[in-house]
């Protein structure tokens, strides 16, 4: 259990981001938009992207062809040795600190392109 001072207004209670952000692993930030400033809120699952072809087993996975993944706030690097996302955070950790083999990334601790 955890305890954070938060806002009321009314019947409306607002927390901290920094603490929806690691608690929901949610992400946002100020980003300018038309001369103004504006919050860009998204998590993880926010965004579908359309498959370009039917699915392949030997073609591109997902739908990465659509969009940089580079980008994503959680990605820290693209591995050279794996070719793949290294997270800033593993969906779930093994006892040894490897990610699980289902669908986890290697968190490798580098934060530079390798």
């Amino acid at each position: 259990e955890q305890t954070v001072k938060g806002r009321r207004e009314g019947q409306e209670v607002f927390l901290p981001f920094s603490w929806l952000e690691k608690y929901f692993q949610v992400y946002g930030r100020i980003a300018q938009a038309e001369g103004r400033e504006r919050f860009e809120f998204s998590h993880s699952y926010s965004k579908v992207y359309a498959q370009r072809a039917p699915y392949r087993p030997d073609g591109v996975f997902m739908s990465f062809e659509g969009y940089n993944v580079e980008l994503r706030d959680r990605v820290k690097c693209i591995s050279g040795v794996e070719d793949r996302p290294v997270r800033a955070e593993p969906l779930q950790q093994e006892p040894d600190g490897e990610a699980a083999a289902r669908g986890g990334v290697r968190d490798s601790g580098r934060r530079e392109r390798e």
